[in-house]
């Protein structure tokens, strides 16, 4: 018998992203990708039997506390992503097992999904429909033996005291409870599903005759099993408590909701005190009135407010059951945006000015702050201007943060269209040089006037770059700059477009860092005079690309200060 009412001191071993969080939850999923596995298991394993030999299987009740958070479950209108299960199995150890992540959650892979060796049982919490597993739907709780072809199944919910049922979504962001009971005399497996702090339903959602002891050795283990392929989710377990031949311990649910009430100082840690309330933001948008509209972001609208008591022009987002993005995007731009201080950075002269700031605030970023910042959305929109049309860099919500010297670890492609660089495209991962890359598709935008990709005369997409490049073949590279530009200075328009296009270049080790670009913008360095062939996605100029590469080191091997 073991209870867990949180899991700081819990005797657990643990796979994959399984973790203890500073609040005691078990977290078997980070969230921070949208592929991703966790175990957790009781670290010793447990006879089911007196004696090995022994046919009778010990009885055992077990209950836990669990919640799914994810980027837009709590609509309840899109996909879920694969979903939990509480395991009793004859291994703890998975990952070596060549096992798929997704679907599978993260027990079987597309080979042994339906193997009768497998000495598993698990208790499914479905929030994904495969069809190749015969799914009711993308919201079921489910008996598996040895496979996940279930061999019961019922939409999630409970039974009401007068024989009603009423349904839930699992991927609700709410804490639910779910009780697992077996009779070993009896050989009757029972699963019911509720709501912590409430009585146990009367009647259990599944029950099922079962002979485990034909299906599963003496010795098991036991503990939870989650995985995600569709969206990035977090599966927590909040408590848990387990028995055999006995009734399981029952679970405190009052002190989880005392950890809960820290969720706002946990906020206040990590993204600073919250400066305004509800009301105020009303207040200063007139009631979010259409008149006060900007636009339309990622998470829902965004609204001109005032604060009279700053005399400040405000711009506020509020997030809407129709946003495609969700509350680990927000909260990752607030938490960015409540510890960064910069000048450009959200807090927008002329073209080049523009340019200068928005680099001087990724530099920044990439360089200067204690973590790394990679922002993964820059883009001319996500770049806002002040009363001295400065420019700012801002919509930190796809951001990463990761430290010095760290690669980042999100495999997952984010960006816009027009703005990806093309390894990005191929292996999602975010790095400072695909920032660089969408740098120099925005120094293109401001200075030639034009958006990354175009529909030309014919009908057929132009993508900017190419624009430029076609210009400088053609006899000026000059021709490409918007033609509004009319008091420009050349040498600083064209080295603005040359730039642009170096930060685009094919090949990730070419652009140049931000530190570097700074120099470039400031005239403290010489932006060399590339052949027009320097810019092709072409093999046979890797030795020119080394070249230049070692000579940038070289040039800026003097630098001091670090980074």
């Amino acid at each position: 018998e073991f209870v867990y009412n949180g899991f700081a001191n819990a005797n657990l071993s643990f796979e994959g992203e399984a973790s203890i969080d500073e609040r005691g939850r078990l977290g078997l999923t980070t969230g921070l990708d949208i592929v991703g596995v966790g175990h957790a298991f009781y670290r010793y394993p447990i006879s089911f039997r007196k004696t090995p030999s022994d046919p009778a299987m010990h009885s055992f009740t077990t209950s836990f506390l669990f919640e799914m958070t994810s980027l837009y479950e709590h609509y309840g209108s899109t996909p879920g992503s694969d979903g939990v299960a509480f395991v009793i199995s004859s291994t703890n150890k998975f990952l070596n097992d060549s096992l798929l992540p997704g679907p599978y959650l993260g027990l079987f892979n597309m080979s042994n999904r339906s193997s009768a060796s497998r000495n598993i049982l698990a208790i499914e919490l479905g929030t994904i429909m495969n069809p190749k597993l015969n799914d009711i739907d993308d919201n079921h709780v489910a008996i598996n033996i040895n496979s996940l072809i279930s061999v019961n199944y019922h939409t999630a919910g409970f039974y009401t005291p007068d024989g009603g049922f009423q349904s839930v979504r699992l991927n609700m962001e709410q804490v639910f409870q779910l009780w697992v009971d077996y009779d070993g005399k009896a050989q009757q497996l029972n699963v019911t599903l509720g709501f912590p702090g409430s009585p146990k339903p009367k009647y259990p959602l599944l029950s099922n005759t079962l002979n485990l002891s034909s299906l599963l050795p003496s010795e098991l283990f036991v503990g939870f099993s989650a995985s995600t392929s569709t969206l990035s989710t977090r599966h927590f377990i909040l408590g848990w408590s387990f028995k055999t031949n006995g009734e399981a311990s029952q679970l405190n649910y009052s002190a989880f909701q005392a950890a809960g009430n820290t969720k706002e100082s946990d906020w206040e840690m990590n993204c600073g005190p919250p400066s305004f309330t509800y009301k105020d933001l009303v207040s200063a948008t007139g009631g979010f009135k259409d008149k006060m509209l900007l636009g339309k972001g990622g998470f829902g609208r965004v609204y001109k407010g005032f604060l009279p008591a700053s005399k400040q022009n405000v711009a506020i987002k509020r997030i809407s059951p129709e946003s495609k993005q969700g509350t680990k995007e927000f909260a990752s731009e607030v938490t960015i945006l409540g510890h960064v201080r910069h000048r450009s950075l959200v807090r927008w002269s002329q073209r080049f000015c523009i340019i200068k700031s928005v680099a001087s605030g990724l530099f920044y970023l990439h360089e200067e702050w204690e973590h790394v910042v990679i922002h993964r959305d820059i883009k001319s929109s996500n770049v806002l201007l002040d009363d001295a049309m400065n420019g700012r860099l801002g919509d930190f919500g796809l951001a990463r943060l990761h430290d010095h010297g760290v690669d980042a670890h999100t495999t997952r492609i984010a960006g816009t269209f027009g703005y990806i660089a093309p390894e990005l495209a191929r292996l999602g991962k975010a790095t400072k040089a695909a920032d660089v890359f969408a740098f120099g598709v925005f120094m293109r935008e401001v200075t030639c006037g034009r958006r990354p990709v175009e529909v030309n005369a014919c009908g057929e997409p132009q993508v900017l770059a190419d624009h430029v490049i076609n210009a400088w073949q053609d006899g000026s590279i000059m021709d490409s700059r918007d033609p509004r530009l009319e008091d420009c200075v050349a040498q600083e328009v064209e080295m603005v477009l040359k730039l642009g296009l170096l930060c685009s270049h094919p090949s990730p080790k070419v652009r140049p860092g931000t530190r570097l670009v700074m120099r470039y913008l400031e005239n403290v360095a010489t932006l060399p005079d590339f052949p027009l062939n320097f810019f092709n996605a072409d093999p046979a100029n890797d030795e020119v690309y080394d070249q230049f590469v070692a000579s940038v080191a070289a040039a800026t091997i003097s630098l001091s200060g670090g980074r």
